[in-house]
């Protein structure tokens, strides 16, 4: 009887270390996880038409409010700049999932109308111009 105690008080300790373990790593994961989603005040919109970017609007907070109107394969979208955010106002798509995605306002939101092939990425200052490759 006595060696079923003590494996029970073993098991006990053991769990115990690993739900520490387990809580340690947890701790220390959180800064790589939030420094990775750099979740501050974008600098742009970058948006793309048909993969190629066809217009970048500065996000600063001066107080106006603009729209910009783009041709995608369904028509026009028009997309909304205001307080630093950004939204897609209207869209020719037949299911207008993009207007209801609403205000994208940290870097690394994005908006996204697939029917009309329309991406608005909110980027930070420093990924203004990036080069993937250089071919020749």
């Amino acid at each position: 009887m006595k060696a079923g105690v003590k494996s029970s008080v073993k098991q006990k300790i053991g769990d115990s270390v690993t739900v520490a373990a387990i809580i340690i790593a947890i701790l220390f994961s959180i800064p790589l996880v939030t420094k990775g989603a750099d979740a501050g005040k974008p600098a742009f919109a970058v948006v793309e038409v048909n993969g190629r970017e066809s217009l970048r609007v500065a996000l600063g907070e001066d107080g106006r409010d603009r729209t910009f109107d783009v041709e995608g394969s369904a028509g026009t979208s028009t997309i909304e700049v205001k307080n630093g955010r950004v939204r897609m106002l209207e869209s020719d798509c037949p299911d207008k999932l993009c207007i209801g995605m609403g205000w994208a306002e940290k870097t690394g939101d994005s908006i996204v109308c697939i029917p009309n092939r329309v991406v608005i990425e909110l980027v930070g200052p420093e990924k203004i111009k990036e080069v993937d490759t250089v071919t020749e």
